[in-house]
């Protein structure tokens, strides 16, 4: 079986964790196996470009973990090879890649990460830990445009004041550009799920700490690295699953006939030693809701 993805590092723990996960359903690299991996920037030319190489090298399987760029260049490639989408930061079906998640058809299916939702929710779990809390400062970049405008749905019901911070060209210097946004609003920050943020996370975790400020992550890699609180769904258990469909695949099984996932659960994550850090008291009905805490 000859697999086709396209990502920033193959070197990466997630993209480790498939190769592992293959292996453990018998696909062996260099035997009944191969991995066509692409390394490239992450821009839509790229993408394009390494979809089309993909193709040409006649794989089996695209496997499409990411953004919604990444997608729209392998359909551009092939709309006939089977698709399996680890949609992050967008929602397959408001993109118009699939008809239903229920029912794919076409030749996509995977897991939708719920992103787009999961903002709102994240907004809410930050105001309960920090009830007084007026203004949060939102990183975001064009790939997470669509939770960007959830957040600014959910704002007003929160009273909450958003600073939008958008970043396009790496090397993001986050420093420089926080310092250029009013104190009053440099106390609080939510980063969204975007592919950059999470190659940048340990920078980002270091980032919040060194200017004293409470952040809010998309998930616990944010927290591993020294963030104060994330919710979202775990990774690890979304990678195996795109592992068990390439697998079903793999076997005869038609994306169409394979409805699209969604998480069922979710994690909240805190970093108690970030909190002391920071000098801040978590309220107990957090800790009675997180899921795990880091002393």
């Amino acid at each position: 079986m000859r697999l086709g993805a396209v990502g920033l590092s193959r070197s990466s723990p997630h993209w480790q964790l498939f190769i592992r996960l293959m292996a453990e359903r018998d696909y062996i690299e260099g035997d009944n196996f191969v991995f066509e991996f692409i390394e490239g920037t992450g821009g839509h030319h790229d993408f394009r470009s390494a979809y089309r190489d993909l193709a040409s090298r006649k794989v089996d399987i695209f496997l499409v973990l990411g953004t919604e760029r990444a997608l729209r260049a392998a359909r551009e490639a092939s709309t006939t090879i089977p698709t399996v989408i680890g949609a992050i930061d967008y929602d397959p079906v408001t993109h118009g890649y699939v008809t239903d998640l229920a029912r794919p058809s076409g030749n996509i299916t995977g897991v939708y990460f719920q992103q787009i939702e999961l903002t709102a929710k994240r907004l809410q779990i930050f105001k309960d830990t920090f009830p007084k809390m007026r203004s949060v400062t939102v990183f975001w970049g064009t790939p997470s445009a669509d939770q960007w405008k959830a957040a600014q749905d959910a704002a007003p019901r929160l009273g909450l004041e958003l600073v939008g911070v958008q970043f396009q060209s790496q090397p993001y210097d986050y420093h420089r550009t926080f310092a250029a946004i009013a104190p009053e609003h440099r106390q609080h920050l939510l980063v969204v799920s975007m592919g950059d943020f999470f190659v940048d996370r340990a920078r980002l975790a270091q980032f919040a700490l060194t200017t004293c400020t409470r952040s809010m992550f998309a998930g616990r890699e944010w927290v591993d690295a020294g963030g104060l609180l994330s919710y979202g769904p775990n990774l690890s258990g979304m990678v195996q699953r795109l592992a068990e469909y390439v697998d079903r695949i793999a076997r005869g099984a038609k994306p169409s006939e394979l409805p699209i996932e969604q998480p069922a659960a979710f994690e909240l994550v805190v970093n108690l030693r970030t909190a002391k850090a920071l000098g801040v008291a978590l309220p107990a009905s957090i800790f009675a809701r997180a899921n795990e805490v880091l002393e």
